[in-house]
């Protein structure tokens, strides 16, 4: 991993503020997962998305990736949906992976939606083959809101809306991957479920529409969070549009887009070994401007 030297606060100001404009508004995010297995892993692979992108509404000043064990052989790519992914694997026995990812955004203002308003691929109206039928329960509940045809921002708005009327949230009552017509029925969900049954309802009204991943901003300069998710739909006349279910007002950065949640994973991977049960933690902790005094990295992982 790499040494972590402290750097003195003039001399930080220096290397570091004197390329940000001051009247900006950065954010700091300390990104951390940990993985803890009850019988030791003989070696594994990690396929990882931790890094922001560049976008007209955000820019990446600085993004650093730690991980123990130590990568070896790590290769970065851009998938399908313009994400930065890292791979790597892990050669050598362990029985815990520690990664935790530190971003530095700066929140740029500008008008909302996207400037290409050329229509995007067909993955983004490929809808799940349970939602498309008219005499589904899922086209039945959303013809509350959406027209079969011809879907306008209007009719969005409304759909977004009608979770906040028609569901409860209940981040419990869930988990990754839980069916689409488990969410439905139980009428309970958390906002990654709510962005997968917009996303569905409007792809198969041949609506484009993408699932976000990403943080809502919170409301204090320093905050523990929960990642978030949330969903764009594209209009013809003002390109992709974005909708929280959850956080109707909130502001966002974007860690990553996809046709659906499954297309983005934030970890993915595999390991070799016993049968063993693994626990999950997750932390997230964003600091608003003024940014702290960093350690900051003397060497490469």
């Amino acid at each position: 991993m790499r040494a972590l030297t402290y750097v003195a606060p003039e001399v930080y100001q220096e290397r570091v503020m004197a390329t940000l404009d001051p009247s900006g508004e950065f954010w700091k995010i300390r990104h951390r997962v940990t993985y803890e297995f009850e019988i030791q892993r003989e070696t594994g692979s990690l396929d990882v998305l931790f890094e922001p992108p560049d976008l007209p509404q955000q820019k990446i000043h600085r993004h650093h990736l730690m991980s123990d064990p130590k990568r070896s052989a790590a290769q970065s790519r851009v998938d399908d949906w313009g994400n930065k992914r890292l791979s790597w694997r892990i050669s050598d026995p362990f029985q815990q992976i520690s990664l935790e990812a530190e971003t530095t955004v700066e929140l740029v203002s500008t008008l909302a939606g996207s400037s290409v308003h050329e229509r995007p691929s067909a993955a983004f109206t490929a809808a799940p083959p349970e939602t498309t039928a008219k005499s589904s329960s899922f086209w039945a509940w959303s013809a509350r809101y959406l027209p079969d045809h011809n879907v306008d921002e209007r009719a969005i708005e409304a759909l977004t809306r009608g979770f906040k009327r028609d569901f409860a949230y209940d981040p419990s009552a869930t988990a990754v991957g839980t069916p689409l017509k488990d969410i439905f029925a139980n009428c309970r969900g958390a906002c990654q479920d709510f962005a997968r049954l917009a996303c569905a309802v409007l792809q198969a009204r041949d609506t484009p529409a993408r699932y976000v991943t990403g943080y809502a901003l919170p409301s204090s300069n320093a905050a523990v969070v929960e990642l978030h998710a949330w969903f764009e739909a594209w209009l013809p006349e003002k390109g992709w549009q974005s909708y929280d279910p959850v956080l109707p007002h909130a502001r966002h950065i974007v860690l990553a887009y996809a046709p659906s949640q499954a297309d983005a994973p934030i970890i993915s991977g595999s390991c070799e070994g016993p049968p063993s049960r693994q626990r999950l933690t997750s932390r997230i902790f964003m600091e608003g401007h003024p940014i702290p005094m960093p350690l900051v990295e003397s060497e490469q992982a």
